[in-house]
């Protein structure tokens, strides 16, 4: 929320965060029906690294809405193009890595690697495919000014950059 200023995104924010732990913790617990100390644990560690996605995107989507005075559906689409090659590669990364440990003869360590890999994909997945959406609906529903995070640019006194077509 701070590093966005905006309330509202932030909150937002929790939605594509918060999926994939309970999606992670239900397939966990359908697959093996126990949840022990290192899977609990990872929840803690996986929202760390999954809330940066996130804002990576919410970022390139707030400076559109505010800088640019782009439409909601053109900063989604801005904010897909300059953040969403890296959001996917930094994700593959963080599984891989994470999944070379599944081999670990230590079970805590195995379920630590798997579980943080199954949320890191949920969490991929909710950020490309929840994440805009829900801005979008968002700013259908009147919340628009406060995304941008503050007043609209006809109302500061300028009218933002022109556009052709």
């Amino acid at each position: 929320m701070l590093f966005l200023r905006s309330p509202l995104l932030g909150m937002i924010s929790l939605v594509p965060n918060l999926v994939p732990l309970g999606l992670a913790f239900g397939c966990w617990a359908l697959v093996d029906g126990h949840i022990s100390m290192a899977v609990a644990v990872t929840m803690a560690i996986s929202f760390g690294l999954i809330v940066d996605d996130t804002i990576y995107f919410l970022h390139h989507y707030q400076a559109s809405r505010r800088l640019e005075g782009a439409s909601p559906a053109q900063a989604v689409t801005r904010a897909f193009r300059l953040a969403g090659s890296a959001m996917v590669l930094t994700s593959l990364v963080l599984i891989l890595g994470f999944g070379s440990a599944v081999i670990s003869a230590l079970l805590p360590t195995r379920e630590t690697v798997t579980m943080l890999s199954l949320i890191i994909f949920f969490a991929l997945v909710a950020d490309l495919l929840l994440l805009p959406p829900v801005l979008l609906l968002l700013e259908r529903g009147g919340g628009g000014r406060r995304a941008r995070g503050g007043a609209d640019p006809a109302q500061r006194g300028h009218d933002g950059p022109d556009r052709a077509g």
